[in-house]
């Protein structure tokens, strides 16, 4: 969920931290996504053994939305999670708009450990 209101902010930080304890709690586990929200959210500070991708990789400030600007103006709010003790990532990108979306997509190639 988007904080778009102030009566959203609850589930928002709740369904934030859930998707980081679900990759934290599962082995193996790959979580891609739109998390609306950047990793200084607190839902997203503590990942244990899983990391971005993106962050990883030294991409991590590439922002993915607006769409609509460039790439180190917008908020990097769209992740790619994963258990660090089984994936190694090889590279992250955020690629150009396209389509209809707000977002730009993002591209992770990740290599078995």
């Amino acid at each position: 969920m988007a904080p778009i209101q102030r009566s959203a902010m609850p589930t928002w930080r709740q369904e934030t931290a859930l998707v980081a304890q679900e990759c934290a709690a599962t082995p193996g586990a790959i979580v891609a996504g739109d998390l609306n929200a950047t990793l200084d959210h607190p839902g997203l500070r503590a990942l244990g053994p899983c990391v971005d991708a993106a962050r990883a990789v030294g991409a991590g400030a590439r922002g993915t939305w607006p769409a609509g600007v460039p790439t180190l103006l917008a908020a990097p709010i769209d992740h790619v999670l994963v258990d660090g003790r089984r994936w190694r990532v090889a590279s992250f990108d955020v690629l150009p708009e396209t389509g209809g979306s707000d977002h730009r997509p993002v591209v992770a190639r990740l290599v078995p450990r």
